[in-house]
């Protein structure tokens, strides 16, 4: 889809000055302003408490079951609040990012009217089948992604994929293994 477009229906939508000199999209809205980067941020939702038997044992091994809620409630929707008042202002569908990967916070999320969708990156380049694990009746991965953004640091040479081989427990062969499953089934066989 053409940014044009897109920039064309945000206008519409709300005021916007936009800078194509270094790419970026600065909105202008005192309403919004007044709701970010606030001291003591307290998510407005949260998921399921996480059980020690939602996560695979040698997972635990390196994050505990603690240490997981812990980056679940820092990480996992952090913009939901913002999304909820950009969608009072629009009159276009809201999708939020924020580190997504808990099927009851996402659901609750687009049930309480906090947005329309979610968008999910980490979380689903570190569980390829995350989809398909919520299908399955999953609250959250074995292994959820720990928000240590080693993806994006291998994005430019390698493919895609999660890096922090700890989820691999240390086995590098195992990791790259896993992150080359987005190439199966070959696209052209």
């Amino acid at each position: 889809m053409d940014t044009r477009y897109i920039l064309k229906v945000l206008e519409a939508s709300i005021p916007l000055n936009y800078s194509i000199s270094n790419l970026s999209i600065f909105l202008r809205l005192p309403w919004l302003r007044k709701s970010c980067y606030r001291k003591g941020r307290t998510q407005p939702i949260i998921g399921k408490d996480l059980q020690d038997k939602a996560l695979d044992d040698s997972f635990r091994e390196f994050v505990s079951s603690q240490t997981m809620q812990e980056l679940l409630d820092k990480y996992q929707g952090i913009s939901i609040s913002d999304a909820r008042e950009i969608k009072k202002h629009v009159n276009i569908p809201v999708i939020c990012t924020g580190g997504f990967e808990q099927a009851s916070y996402i659901r609750e999320a687009i049930s309480e009217g906090f947005c329309d969708a979610v968008s999910i990156a980490r979380p689903l380049i570190a569980n390829n089948d995350l989809v398909q694990q919520f299908q399955q009746g999953k609250d959250l991965p074995d292994r959820p992604c720990t928000y240590c953004n080693k993806c994006l640091l291998n994005a430019l040479q390698n493919p895609l994929g999660c890096y922090d081989v700890r989820r691999y427990n240390d086995d590098h062969d195992k990791m790259i293994k896993q992150v080359m499953t987005v190439f199966e089934p070959a696209p052209f066989s």
